[in-house]
């Protein structure tokens, strides 16, 4: 009797969808069906559904929430895939990971322009991270994503997310001339970012160990250094944006991190170093900077002796502390180096001539500016 009800639902099942329903695990390639389910057994996992128009909203898939494909539907170019709940599936926010309130869905617009409802879909790009969702497109290439891959390297997202952007878009491709944004969200209080650095890589996998491939008109250098480029930091969530133009090669993005130790041995001699600047430059800057400069360097001996003393330090507040004499140390090094140029050239020798930052001998009018006469610096204001 149980065999008989089985082979009337699957019967009932082809002929609703046309073909057997099928549990498949979700992964890169897998082609579904109407009537397949959408499974995952390896924890939870989430797929992008570009929620009005946006790309920052998914569905999260694990053992306990399996998707049901109800329908495939073509409204103009975009194609849905309606799913199967009497109640809709919670929208996670796929910057965050949260349900956003009490919203729910039950359709998942794939990539690409689609002009006829296909019989298969497939999911075309993403490993299912927040920052990497799953993407569904056609089963014939037409919903795929054009252009060149975007990939994080292993220890990318160790304590934060990583996630590319063209146009404002969330986005796991991107094409030749392509402004690609690249945004990494801290999600550990231990620990900041320290660097986004990337590498050019060949669009065929097996292309990979050599060292150049020629794609269109360019001859492209392979495993070279991408030339990311920071664009900011926000001083209170510590998200970065960078940012690189595409080329005709994959892109793999890696992402490095501090903990409170390396932030304290990157900012002690940091600190040492702009005081040693500051008493013997300090009164090159206008007002404004020298009071900041004194401000920041205070800043730093102050937590560098709490940090001492066991007392409980904020890493975000010892990074930004580094960061910013950093910059005025950069700012010293420039001076520092031409009066090294000058005594090294021999020019410093009691003979009462006047040389510029570059060593270079000052002959009638100075202007405004730092120069050394006799070995000692002297400032024209």
């Amino acid at each position: 009797m149980k065999k008989k009800l089985f082979m009337l639902l699957a019967l009932l099942t082809t002929a609703v969808t046309g073909a057997w329903a099928e549990s498949k695990q979700i992964g890169v390639g897998v082609e579904y069906q109407v009537g397949d389910i959408i499974t995952n057994s390896t924890g939870t996992v989430y797929i992008n559904i570009k929620w009005e128009g946006g790309n920052d909203y998914g569905i999260a898939v694990n053992a306990n929430q399996p998707v049901n494909i109800r329908q495939f539907s073509l409204s103009g170019s975009t194609l849905d895939i309606k799913l199967r709940s009497e109640n809709g599936y919670a929208k996670i926010n796929l910057s965050t990971g949260q349900q956003d309130g009490t919203y729910y869905v039950n359709n998942i617009t794939c990539a690409g322009e689609f002009t006829e409802v296909p019989t298969v879909v497939r999911v075309a790009s993403g490993d299912g991270t927040l920052g990497n969702p799953f993407v569904f497109g056609s089963d014939d290439g037409g919903g795929d994503v054009d252009g060149f891959s975007l990939t994080k390297a292993k220890d990318a997202e160790a304590h934060g997310t990583v996630k590319f952007m063209v146009d404002e878009k969330v986005v796991t491709k991107a094409e030749v001339g392509d402004l690609v944004t690249v945004e990494i969200t801290p999600t550990d209080d231990d620990y900041v970012i320290d660097d986004a650095t990337g590498e050019w890589y060949a669009a065929i996998a097996k292309a990979r160990g050599q060292r150049r491939v020629v794609a269109e008109t360019e001859d492209i250098d392979l495993l070279q250094e991408i030339e990311l480029e920071f664009v900011s930091e926000d001083e209170e969530s510590g998200v970065q944006i960078w940012t690189f133009e595409m080329i005709a090669a994959n892109a793999e993005i890696s992402v490095s991190y501090n903990d409170l130790e390396a932030v304290i041995g990157r900012l002690r001699p940091a600190t040492e170093r702009a005081q040693v600047l500051f008493r013997a430059f300090g009164d090159i800057l206008s007002e404004e900077d020298q009071d900041k400069m004194f401000d920041t360097v205070g800043d730093a001996i102050l937590l560098l002796r709490d940090y001492d003393a066991g007392e409980e330090v904020d890493i975000k507040v010892a990074r930004k502390l580094y960061l910013q004499l950093k910059k005025f140390i950069a700012m010293f090094d420039d001076i520092v180096t031409g009066i090294n140029n000058v005594n090294l050239n021999g020019n410093v020798n009691g003979n009462g001539n006047w040389y510029d930052m570059s060593g270079r001998r000052v002959n009638g009018n100075v202007k405004k500016g730092i120069y050394i006469q006799n070995g000692r610096k002297i400032v024209v204001k």
